[in-house]
Parts: C-alpha cells; sequence; structure tokens
C-alpha cells in the first residue's frame, strides 16, 4: 500500500465516524516526528474502520475530554 493509499483511508475514516483529521500530531516517543490521526471520542470504532479498509499499525493517546489514533509511520507526501 502507497502513503497516498494511507492517507486517504485516514481521510475516509475520519468522514465515516465524524472524527476531525489531525495532521501533525507527535505522539508518545516519538520525539517530535509528525505524522496523521484522527481526533475522535471512539478509538476502537477509529481502529476497527481502519482495520476494516486494509490499514493498521495505529497508536491512541488520551487528549483529556477525545482520543487521537495515529499511525506514527504514516506522514502526508
Amino acid at each position: 500500500m502507497t502513503t497516498a493509499e494511507e492517507v486517504q483511508i485516514i481521510e475516509e475514516v475520519a468522514a465515516a465516524i465524524g472524527g476531525e483529521l489531525y495532521e501533525n500530531y507527535s505522539g508518545r516517543g516519538m520525539y517530535g516526528a509528525k505524522c496523521l490521526g484522527i481526533e475522535c471520542d471512539d478509538p476502537v470504532r477509529a481502529i476497527e474502520e481502519a482495520a476494516a479498509r486494509g490499514l493498521r499499525g495505529s497508536c491512541q493517546d488520551n487528549l483529556g475530554k477525545d482520543y487521537i489514533v495515529y499511525w506514527p509511520h504514516i506522514r502526508r507526501p
């Protein structure tokens, strides 16, 4: 799967679950590197939607009220 295809899947998942695309997230242990993620209230749903489309390898963080599901290896080309 190409990076462009992975980005498209993340955009589709964000739209499908009513989440917000987050383009420059730096998660735990990423040391400032940026990646794509989805801010949402149900991380399990985001992960399941992405997996159903063939995208795996996500991580998640709690943002207080919401969550972010992110893919450390995916950056917008």
